[in-house]
């Protein structure tokens, strides 16, 4: 997959282009991507995905991106995405111009003059320009003078849910991790450098790496989760915990630590991702260390099983 950022000349090949912020890459995002795939296939043209480096209400909504926290950062969007077997990426930097942007300008200089967009796929629920009102009808309407095809992808379901972004962030922020991975087709992830802590973990013989987690991701409710830890190409089991330790500390501050199962080795300094799979309980304070220890077996337990 070729990756181009903010491409200042056209594009070499007529495309099937998609355009959004694909944060997640969820199970309704890969329909879409199969369908661009599948029409690149059978008109000839590459398979060109358009996404923003930033949100782009970053640059809408004053203070969105201090609140904001993402489910993929950049870097993680361009590793599935390259997995998907996509022929191009293209990444633009959302800016006030942009913003400013009709829809007729967005279709114009960046759909067609830079893009080659031949064939268009939308979502269900997407717009671009000035006040989203480049629809799907509005944009089919233009482009039908142009003679691009404009195809809308339906919403995709899970059970009862839609899938969508904002539904995989309830989720994760209700701690419900297996509605969240089923919805994203796969275990959320989170991603850090492994940090010095206080040590107690090490002293209640659960030694954890304390992750000092990527800032611009979301991080699930607190809680102790079972997960798996890829470290250097290996997975392995581990369990986790979210939150503020309460039983030893009083500051208050979130903490994020992962017991790595069977494992012993210096890893500070090193970057560990953690793949979250079930939330075992809340973070609770105990009376004794001995009670805390007792129950932190009984989470081992569960995660070895999971």
């Amino acid at each position: 997959m070729k990756v181009i950022f903010n491409p200042a000349e056209p594009l070499q090949s007529p495309s099937v282009v998609t355009v959004g912020t694909f944060d997640g890459l969820h199970l309704g995002h890969q329909e879409i991507i199969r369908r661009v795939q599948e029409s690149g296939q059978k008109c000839g043209l590459k398979s060109t995905l358009v996404t923003f480096e930033a949100h782009p209400k970053s640059v809408l909504i004053p203070g969105f991106s201090e609140k904001f926290r993402a489910l993929c950062s950049t870097e993680e969007k361009i590793g599935q995405l390259a997995s998907f077997g996509l022929d191009q990426l293209v990444i633009l930097s959302f800016d006030h111009r942009m913003a400013r942007m009709t829809y007729p300008d967005f279709i114009e200089q960046i759909l067609l003059q830079t893009m080659q967009t031949r064939v268009l796929i939308m979502g269900y629920d997407h717009s671009f320009g000035r006040n989203r009102d480049g629809n799907f009808n509005t944009v089919r309407q233009y482009l039908a003078r142009k003679e691009v095809l404009v195809e809308q992808v339906q919403p995709f379901h899970i059970g009862d849910d839609i899938v969508s972004s904002s539904r995989i962030r309830e989720f994760l922020n209700a701690g419900k991790i297996e509605h969240a991975n089923a919805l994203l087709g796969r275990k959320y992830g989170l991603t850090g450098t492994v940090i010095k802590g206080d040590g107690r973990g090490r002293l209640l013989n659960f030694p954890t790496a304390n992750l000092s987690a990527e800032q611009v991701k979301l991080v699930p409710a607190a809680g102790v989760y079972a997960c798996d830890a890829e470290i250097s190409g290996k997975t392995y089991r581990g369990m986790l915990n979210i939150g503020t330790k309460p039983t030893f500390s009083a500051d208050g501050k979130v903490q994020v630590e992962v017991h790595i199962i069977d494992f012993n080795e210096n890893i500070y300094g090193e970057k560990i991702t953690v793949l979250f799979k079930r939330r075992l309980r809340s973070e609770i304070k105990f009376t004794t260390a001995g009670d805390l220890i007792r129950q932190l077996e009984i989470d081992k337990n569960q995660s070895q099983n999971l």
